[in-house]
């Protein structure tokens, strides 16, 4: 099941990490809501559609797989709240959603192509941004991001508009990877490992130019691997050696 292995894979860790962080503080009310991932692609957060985590749970033990926001996006909301266990058989054929001659391609295929893309503050010692990337040229080591995760293209107060690394001198762009399995027959459904090290070498031409940014998409590219890989669990792996490739 592909969204479970996204799930597992990286929504599952920030999901745990908060609700662990909130535990905390005893005898504190707070509400679970989901922000829907097709408006952090293009508005800033503030203006980001939410839901009530209640809301999409019941929608999921319903049987149904996807809801709008407020917004008109359509999301998978299984893939929102991990009840994999209540999904319906889908019935609706892949091949049915392609034009003709278009190549079918397994999305278990694709898996291994998605990274993890996280900023690396080397003052803090922490990952301070995170999101998701996927590789588009092996070979050149080549990963396709979010820009919003790197920079500031949403005009937010306190970083300046589209620096890299948010202005940070002190910013590193860490890769991890979902691993194979034991067997190496398949994708390992419960960690990431962070390996390489990248940087941005390709963002939106406008922002520079006209001061907007028309493309949230940059390009980056590997430059060294890490001395060790270091699972998302543990501290330090912006702190790793790196070994040209």
């Amino acid at each position: 099941m592909e969204e479970k292995k996204i799930w597992n894979g990286g929504h599952k860790i920030v999901f745990r990490a908060v609700k662990r962080v909130m535990r905390g503080y005893g005898g504190l009310e707070f509400e679970k809501q989901i922000i829907c991932p097709e408006c952090l692609q293009k508005k800033p957060v503030s203006q980001a559609s939410t839901f009530e985590f209640n809301q999409i749970r019941s929608v999921t033990l319903n049987g149904d797989e996807t809801m709008r926001c407020q917004c008109g996006h359509l999301v998978d909301a299984i893939l929102l709240t991990g009840f994999f266990d209540h999904q319906q058989k889908r019935n609706v054929s892949a091949q049915s959603k392609l034009a003709d001659g278009e190549p079918i391609v397994p999305v278990t295929d694709l898996l291994g192509a998605v990274v993890l893309v996280g900023l690396w503050d080397e003052k803090s010692k922490k990952v301070i941004r995170a999101g998701s990337g996927f590789i588009v040229d092996k070979k050149r080591g080549l990963i396709v991001t979010a820009s919003h995760t790197l920079m500031n293209i949403w005009g937010e107060e306190g970083s300046p508009f589209g620096e890299d690394y948010f202005g940070s001198r002190h910013g590193k762009v860490v890769i991890g990877v979902i691993p194979r399995s034991d067997d190496g027959n398949s994708l390992d459904e419960t960690t990431t490992m962070f390996c390489y090290f990248a940087k941005i070498i390709v963002k939106d031409d406008s922002i520079e130019t006209k001061g907007v940014c028309h493309m949230d998409a940059c390009i980056l590219s590997i430059t060294t691997r890490m001395e060790e890989d270091v699972g998302s669990d543990r501290d330090g792996y912006g702190d790793q050696p790196g070994i040209l490739l």
